[in-house]
């Protein structure tokens, strides 16, 4: 993020790009702020950053997270792998059968 002006008290904008952990893009902006102080302008820049990132879905995913992280510190011992999709027939069938259905399916 950044926020910049061209002097003391001028036009001002400001502009960003929020990332996730592993540097994908999940948001980015670029704002006229009118006749501003450049810090000013930088102060904007985070504002605005943190406005978008509340309300996008990252959000969301960021709470499904930490949920899933108690999870685990409850149960211990968890352990995840990736297997190729080629090699697991069945757990590739089940994602596409859960299209189809209208409530949870377990056994």
């Amino acid at each position: 993020m950044r926020g910049s002006a061209k002097g003391e008290s001028s036009l001002a904008g400001c502009d960003g790009v929020l990332t996730n952990l592993n540097g994908c893009i999940c948001r980015l902006f670029s704002v006229p702020l009118g006749t501003l102080p450049s810090t000013n302008a930088e102060i904007h820049a985070i504002y605005i950053a943190l406005r978008l990132f509340a309300a996008s879905p990252w959000l969301t995913f960021m709470d499904l997270f930490a949920a899933i992280d108690r999870l685990i510190l409850v149960m211990k011992d968890v352990e995840f792998s990736n297997v190729l999709r080629e090699a697991n027939q069945l757990v590739d069938s089940l994602p596409k059968l859960g299209m189809c259905r209208e409530s949870l399916f377990y056994a």
